[in-house]
């Protein structure tokens, strides 16, 4: 079999290093073949329609081998080619279905159009090619969407035969159109591909992916009593400690009568149930309905697992299999909690904060456009609003700040263009003003407030309308001026991450103009006296960190301030875990909580209290990968408050135990160690080295109010005064919760 395909083609997130193509696109096709060459992939939206994930018949269940997302799309790029993605259902599969019938089939399609689409069944053929059609039918797809196609004849499913299910299509024009979920690729299986010369054959393992092709199944027969709970709706799977939840689940009728019945909700800590609550409803057939319980459930307040079940009680109910929904629910101090999506999806905003229990976002840039559109979030009610136009435009890629009680939006491009305008808005008048126009024009960059009146910009560029960069320059938000400051050294870098905390200047990670992206970070300390004079240190390496480039981040306002660095993109795709610096006593703390959905571009983010009254990193929209231009909307609860923590009352055994691991590598010849420590309830924090005869030699932690959890820092053999420290043994003490834990290591020159 010819399996060089030299029209095949894919829409990776393997996004290569933007400096080999000039378009402000997110998506790069690879072809399998090296005689042809890497083509720009048009930008296609986010799914228009949401995944169709919840039942519209009696107990449906999906049949699948992706994991429910698109990763990547996939084509032929030849117009006028006809071509087909399968999916083999096996045994291994059907066996537990034995008696169901094949009532749908879901189908993600890219933004490509085809014609002659058909969706064809195939019955049992042999591991490598299909057997006879079992039934068949066109369909038009909509673009941009997960669509999916009710058959007019369903598929009775016998447990024994194999079942092809196929999308056949003729590209009209040349494009990618049909979407694929992450590997690993499901051998014999998840991955078939067809066309008229090289007949079937599959896409790895050189292609690692499962084609978005569902099947949707059924029992069959005609079930006259049949009710059950889909879903859990409150509380969370994660919930902030102390906090106060109304539970609440969807129930559904799945029979063909109206039915009255009970609805039940328990909570269970350690087998013994603390919650317990019932609800009597009427559900017609074949609807759903949300169902609320009483009293409120309030969560302890400690880090915990609580098991959450709800299930339907109805006198004859013919299938129990469906009855029941049930969860684990972490109570916990550091978390991301999901919040309300954006109104539409967007790439490449600027989210900023004046402190006032809202965010607001800028440069708002759908797929393919560039809007002055912005937008309000509340933190309280977790509710968007529009608001105003920028009435001096467009501007993605940007920064904007908040700083005596204004917003500031500087900078920017829509990629034809970049930017020197500085915009302000007055939420107090809601009106817009034009500040100074700025030195330069710049996108990519990024900044910070000092003193709550000079909002900085560091650095700049991306491989675009603006060269990569070291330039500092900071607005006046009170002289309506710009100043040039000391560039920070090396070599320019955009599209990076970085803050301004008391005197500290921080710039990280980015894009430099090379094949790669950095994972360093530079300090440097602002004058007082001259606030345009900053004492740059040198680029030192992040230790454990993946080098990125578009990557959120921004400074919270606590006693005890951070810098905050999460997500962003490399050449593996988008990168999910979050970081803290703090600049005072020089440590990166990986916080090992990783965000949810995976995204890049968007930066700055706010750092700003959450309406559970911690500081939490908001994260709203971005992009995903290709044609995933997000709606997401995410907080990282960091479980420190703005003011001294106070110890908590006793509650629930957390799930953490008291600790420190030994520090690896151990011995240290050069480089950094990692070293881990767990704490199991919120207060103050110290984790100290000392030599052998009990001098300081470092402060690696000093947080006055931290959560629970198990966090990761990395000493770089230096001392306080930033000196290499000499070969010989060393303790490192952990203090918290009124108890010290100590380990001892070894540094070897």
């Amino acid at each position: 079999m010819n399996k060089k395909l030299f029209l095949l083609a894919l829409c990776s997130i393997m996004v290569l290093a933007p400096m080999l193509f000039g378009s402000a696109k997110d998506d790069v096709y690879i072809p399998i073949s090296t005689t042809k060459t890497i083509s720009i992939c048009p930008n296609y939206e986010k799914e228009i329609s949401p995944i169709p994930a919840s039942p519209t018949s009696r107990q449906e269940d999906t049949l699948h081998y992706d994991n429910k997302t698109t990763a990547t799309c996939i084509g032929y790029n030849s117009a006028g080619l006809q071509w087909a993605g399968a999916i083999r259902l096996t045994t291994d599969e059907l066996a537990a279905y034995t008696g169901y019938n094949i009532i749908a089939v879901v189908i993600k399609r890219c933004d490509h159009a085809t014609i002659n689409d058909t969706l064809i069944i195939y019955g049992q053929g042999t591991p490598t090619a299909p057997g006879p059609v079992v039934t068949s039918q066109t369909w038009v797809p909509v673009l941009n969407s997960w669509n999916r196609i009710d058959l007019t004849t369903p598929v009775p499913i016998d447990g024994v035969n194999d079942i092809w299910i196929s999308d056949l299509h003729t590209e009209s024009p040349a494009g990618y159109p049909l979407g694929a979920g992450p590997g690993p690729y499901v051998a014999g299986k998840g991955d078939w591909v067809w066309d008229a010369t090289n007949g079937w054959y599959e896409l790895g393992p050189g292609l690692d992916y499962n084609w978005n092709i569902w099947a949707i199944v059924e029992p069959g027969g005609t079930i006259n009593h049949d009710v059950g709970v889909t879903s859990i709706v409150s509380p969370a799977t994660m919930v902030m400690v102390s906090s106060t939840h109304t539970p609440e689940v969807i129930v559904r009728n799945f029979g063909q009568n109206n039915e009255t019945f009970d609805v039940q909700f328990k909570i269970d800590s350690l087998l013994t149930n603390i919650y317990s609550s019932t609800q009597n409803v009427t559900v017609n057939a074949g609807q759903t309905q949300n169902v609320q319980f009483s009293p409120d459930w309030n969560v302890g307040p400690n880090p915990f697992t609580y098991d959450v079940v709800s299930y339907t009680e109805l006198a004859g109910d013919e299938n129990p299999a469906n009855d029941t929904a049930s969860q684990q629910t972490q109570a916990s101090q550091v978390y991301w909690e999901i919040l309300t999506d954006l109104p539409s999806a967007s790439s490449g905003h600027e989210e900023a904060t004046i402190d006032d229990s809202t965010y607001m976002i800028f440069g708002w840039h759908p797929s393919g456009s560039y809007l002055p559109s912005t937008y309000i979030y509340d933190i309280a009610t977790d509710t968007w609003t529009a608001g105003p136009d920028n009435p001096y435009g467009d501007g993605s890629y940007g920064i904007a700040y908040g700083a005596n009680g204004k917003y500031y939006r500087i900078g920017g491009t829509n990629w034809t263009t970049a930017y020197n305008r500085v915009d302000i808005y007055d939420p107090s008048t809601g009106t817009w003003s034009a500040g100074a126009t700025c030195p330069i024009t710049n996108s990519d960059m990024i900044g910070g407030v000092y003193n709550d009146s000079l909002v900085y910009m560091f650095g700049g560029g991306n491989w675009g309308p603006t060269t990569p960069h070291t330039n500092v320059y900071f607005y006046d938000t009170y002289l309506d001026n710009w100043t040039q400051a000391t560039s920070f050294p090396g070599v320019g870098r955009g599209c990076l991450a970085g803050g301004v905390i008391d005197t500290f200047a921080i710039v990280a990670a980015g894009y430099d103009g090379s094949t790669t992206y950095r994972s360093d970070y530079i300090v440097g300390i602002i004058d007082p006296s001259d606030c345009s004079v900053i004492a740059w240190g040198t680029s030192t390496t992040i230790p454990g960190f993946t080098g990125r480039y578009r990557v959120a981040s921004g400074v919270d306002r606590s006693n005890n301030p951070e810098f905050w660095v999460t997500c962003g993109g490399n050449l593996g795709g988008q990168l999910a875990e979050i970081w803290s610096y703090d600049p005072y006593i020089d440590t990166w703390t990986d916080q090992n909580m990783p965000k949810n959905r995976a995204i890049g571009n968007v930066t700055p983010v706010p750092a700003t209290t959450t309406d559970a009254g911690d500081i939490g990193v908001f994260v709203a929209g971005g992009y995903a990968g290709p044609g995933s231009y997000e709606t997401d909307h995410e907080v990282f609860h960091s479980g420190k408050t703005t003011g001294v923590g106070v110890e908590e009352t006793p509650g629930m055994t957390a799930p953490f135990v008291f600790g420190l691991t030994q520090n690896a590598p151990n011995p240290i010849w050069s480089g950094y160690t990692a070293i881990s420590y767990t704490i199991t309830k919120k207060g103050s924090v110290s984790l100290k080295l000392y030599d052998v005869v009990g001098r300081l030699v470092r402060t690696l932690v000093n947080r006055e109010n931290e959560a629970a959890g198990t966090k990761t820092v990395y000493w770089n053999g230096m001392n306080d005064n930033n000196n290499s420290v000499s070969a010989g043994v060393y303790f490192y003490r952990l203090t918290a919760e009124g108890r010290t834990a100590t380990k001892k290591m070894v540094v070897v020159k």
